[in-house]
């Protein structure tokens, strides 16, 4: 099966924890190798960001966890690059 190594989402979260410390926590997932994010919109009470992903083998079923665990909830799945490892896929068929 092929695994996830990037992810793009759109996110709503409260101004606490601000964008750093969101980032932070997120990329504390043992999945995450890195993400890079950024603050899209700025409401009275909740910003929107898109975070992108970056793993061997990202388990969305953690993020979706964490973010929930933050405040904040995944309006949409933007982007995702999926593949295997193995160097010559028709040989393992």
């Amino acid at each position: 099966m092929s695994k996830i190594k990037k992810l793009v989402l759109d996110v709503l979260k409260p101004h606490e924890p601000e964008i750093i410390e969101f980032s932070k926590e997120m990329c504390s997932l043992e999945s995450v190798s890195y993400l890079e994010s950024s603050v899209e919109e700025v409401d009275k009470e909740v910003e929107t960001v898109q975070i992108i992903l970056f793993g061997e083998d990202i388990e969305y079923k953690e993020v979706k966890k964490k973010t929930r665990e933050l405040g904040a909830s995944i309006h949409s799945v933007d982007g995702v690059l999926a593949g295997d490892n193995r160097p010559n896929r028709e040989k393992n068929r």
